[in-house]
């Protein structure tokens, strides 16, 4: 299940990409960044520890492309730590 939350993000993340002169720039760091932090709050079940994980780890250290996708979509710590909590698609 994690290659394929991991596929279905980079495809997202390639379809918003910044183009130059007609060639795509692919930037995967986000998708690691992204593991750490989903990793890092799978170690506690204080909320708030957790969101603090997803601010630091993830949101703070996004790719301009990230940055623009969550602004569009409202996404942020608290709501990451929300929908992950109602679909625990990784549990183990």
């Amino acid at each position: 299940m994690r290659k394929q939350f991991t596929l279905i993000f980079f495809i997202c993340a390639s379809l918003m990409t910044k183009a130059q002169d007609h060639q795509s720039l692919i930037i995967t760091s986000d998708i690691d960044r992204f593991w750490m932090a989903y990793d890092s709050a799978g170690t506690t079940t204080d909320t708030l520890k957790q969101q603090q994980f997803f601010q630091q780890l993830y949101i703070d250290k996004a790719t301009e492309g990230l940055r623009s996708f969550m602004k569009i979509c409202s996404y942020d710590a608290p709501l990451y730590v929300r929908l992950i909590k109602k679909h625990p698609f990784l549990s183990q």
